[in-house]
């Protein structure tokens, strides 16, 4: 599996970086979907402007004043992310997982 649990990303320049899941196809030609899991990363601070994060995990995941700003999060996991004073412009969030109340 591809992961970054916990990792200290605090003030990292993420920008345009792509970390949408990898595709394999099964024996009986279905797809299964090898998703990143950023679970309980900090990214403080952390520019991720332009990045694709279709179908991350990032389940508490610490964005205080992160700069998200035309981020591909379509299909992520946000459940228990902090958010305060992210700037989230142009933000890309169908069917993404998200709690309001950690705005």
């Amino acid at each position: 599996a591809s992961t970054f649990k916990y990792a200290k990303f605090s003030r990292t320049n993420l920008r345009g970086a792509n970390l949408c899941p990898l595709e394999f196809t099964k024996p009986d030609g279905s797809k299964r979907l090898q998703r990143v899991d950023m679970s309980g990363a900090n990214l403080r601070y952390a520019n991720i402007s332009d990045a694709d994060l279709r179908h991350c995990i990032l389940m508490g995941v610490d964005l205080t004043s992160a700069v998200l700003r035309n981020c591909d999060l379509r299909n992520a996991d946000l459940t228990g992310a902090i958010l305060q004073g992210a700037i989230l412009e142009n933000v890309k969030l169908d069917d993404a997982i998200i709690d309001l109340k950690m705005l």
